[in-house]
């Protein structure tokens, strides 16, 4: 901002009169977006989403409803649209589908978030025919939900004596998976660990993990490549319902559910609308947040299958964590309208996508923080330090809205210390996300730098619509989140086509912000001498032929072995020469 004074001093000759301007460095006082209706009423009455039962489920402080008014987009049209019912099936089921897992059972805590999360990753996992965990995942739930809250180094637990009983969500999930804490196999820090009784299962788990902490643990070798946000219903004028799912809204859930495997959602679970004949749910009471996974649907589902009718036929197919004695084998049909139930329905929607990630060993991730508002500026810049020699291999950020595009530099400040990023103007990458979420971009070369060098990343979001907050933000709610900021770690402006005015994090009005900027480097290794290149040809390897061995080369320098060329499908390669999987068709 900028303001002005003039001089104009009548009759006086000995001086030359004019304006004189005066600049303040004062920046225009950021505005945050509004929190989720649901996250402020559990602020408020946190009791009534702790029933008592195995639940555990509470909202998301990230308000969604208005990417309903935004659909997402690709190459130009809509991903979906009310015409897109007529191109999927009126039936699927991903048990069949998919093959998926057996339903997992996590009583008797109020885990059901980290099952569903889980969950979703094991599915998506079956859903883009990945290997190399084998053909079965099973991912432990356990080290998940207690390094969630207990790993000293990121989180101080809301309560430290029922660690299995504190309500949760997938964005919780979500930031411990993205700073690379887990996951980890589930034979490694299996859920019986925890024991059976809530009032034990701390010290059970205490007993259970030694002097062992999150880091102590293989991490298995996929990580989660993206996080998609669905939009919530939104209140209307009627009274404060919440409007119906619309054709649109529900083809777009199938189109993912059939692209991921799984979508994530919380609704309310009361047992006495639960009808045991046709292993069906519909009710509007707000008695038990559950989490748990849509894998498929039925047009055709009739209404008459409910203890409670809802106004039309169709039900999602729900993989549950109460076990596969539990209903249909672990499932149950939920109904379309569950959604439209006065603001008690279905919320809360998530879908991820995982990828592999055979050398999670080489890589570290730094900076970062979970995103819980969005503000009104649109660039975001993270400072860091390497520790190492090391390579940028890829950024994580963040989209508030469908079809947002984004720019994204990199400056290089080698050993000078700068006191915030830099320059914008020419950037490394740039694109566009159909989907708001979390988005994992790897970048086209490395950059590289040298121990001790700092260097900024800079993100420029552009928002295709009238939401007018376009950067999320990490910060401090009440019983929620307490993130580590600190000064000189991220900085937010405005301005084009550049930034006017950087902001430190820490001391801007209303906050402190941190910026959910990740990066993910690995280490550059020199050697004395250039290795030789060792090539072994699969040219005879035939569709369904299985390997695991471990390929080994001659010399004294360290070997690094890599795919290239027409790798075959189904088949992972480590550095290190391992060799595993089976052949695709």
């Amino acid at each position: 901002a900028q303001s002005r004074k003039w001089d104009d001093v009548a009759n006086d000759t000995s001086i030359t009169h004019g304006f004189i301007c005066e600049f303040d460095d004062e920046p225009e006082p950021v505005k945050t977006s509004p929190l989720n209706p649901r996250f402020l009423e559990w602020q408020a009455n946190p009791s009534k989403w702790n029933t008592g039962e195995n639940f555990g489920a509470i909202p998301s402080p990230e308000n969604t409803s208005h990417l309903r008014k935004n659909p997402p987009r690709k190459s130009g049209v809509f991903t979906a649209s009310a015409n897109d019912n007529d191109n999927l099936p009126t039936f699927y089921d991903g048990r069949v589908s998919l093959d998926i897992p057996a339903a997992r059972n996590q009583r008797p805590f109020g885990t059901c978030w980290a099952f569903a999360t889980i969950g979703a990753l094991e599915i998506n996992y079956k859903a883009q025919k990945l290997n190399i965990l084998g053909d079965n995942p099973d991912l432990s739930e356990l080290h998940l939900a207690w390094f969630t809250f207990m790993d000293p180094n990121f989180c101080t637990p809301q309560r430290k004596d029922y660690v299995l009983e504190i309500s949760s969500n997938a964005d919780k999930a979500y930031a411990y998976l993205q700073r690379r804490t887990g996951p980890v196999n589930e034979k490694d820090m299996p859920y019986s660990a925890a024991g059976n009784d809530s009032s034990n299962a701390n010290s059970a788990v205490k007993s259970f993990l030694g002097n062992r902490t999150a880091g102590s643990f293989d991490k298995a070798k996929i990580s989660v490549k993206e996080k998609i946000l669905i939009a919530d219903t939104e209140e209307s004028a009627n009274k404060g319902a919440y409007e119906y799912l619309s054709s649109l809204d529900i083809a777009e859930i199938k189109s993912l559910i059939k692209k991921h495997g799984a979508v994530y959602v919380h609704y309310w679970h009361d047992k006495n609308y639960y009808d045991e004949t046709y292993n069906s749910y519909h009710s509007s009471s707000d008695r038990g947040p559950h989490a748990v996974l849509l894998v498929g649907w039925d047009d055709n589902f009739s209404r008459d299958n409910f203890k409670v009718k809802p106004e039309s036929n169709g039900a999602w197919l729900v993989r549950n964590s109460q076990g596969s004695n539990w209903g249909d084998k672990g499932y149950f049909w939920m109904s379309y309208n569950q959604a439209d139930n006065g603001g008690n329905g279905m919320y809360n929607a998530r879908a991820f996508t995982v990828e592999e990630d055979s050398d999670a060993e080489y890589t570290q991730t730094k900076g970062g923080g979970e995103k819980v508002q969005n503000i009104d500026v649109q660039w975001a810049a993270a400072l860091f330090m390497a520790d190492r020699d090391e390579k940028l291999i890829s950024i994580n950020i963040e989209t508030t809205d469908n079809n947002a595009k984004y720019d994204i530099f990199v400056n290089n400040f080698g050993k000078l210390q700068p006191t915030d990023p830099g320059d914008a103007e020419n950037p490394l990458i740039s694109g566009e996300f159909s989907y708001a979420g979390s988005h994992k971009i790897d970048l086209p070369e490395p950059v590289t730098f040298h121990k001790g060098d700092y260097y900024a990343v800079i993100v420029k979001m552009t928002l295709t619509s009238d939401y007018g907050y376009p950067t999320g933000v990490s910060a401090a709610i009440a019983n929620y989140s307490s993130p580590d900021i600190r000064k000189k770690e991220t900085f937010f402006a405005t301005g084009e086509p550049v930034p006017a005015l950087w902001q430190d994090g820490i001391d801007m009005e209303g906050g402190p912000y941190k910026a959910c900027i990740r990066v993910l480097t690995e280490p550059i290794i020199l050697y004395a001498a250039a290795p030789a290149i060792t090539t072994l040809g699969l040219n005879e390897a035939n569709a369904g032929e299985q390997y695991n061995f471990t390929l080994t080369a001659s010399g004294t320098q360290p070997i690094e072995w890599r795919r290239g060329g027409n790798f075959p499908s189904g088949l992972s390669l480590t550095r290190q020469g391992v060799l595993t999987g089976t052949i695709s068709e």
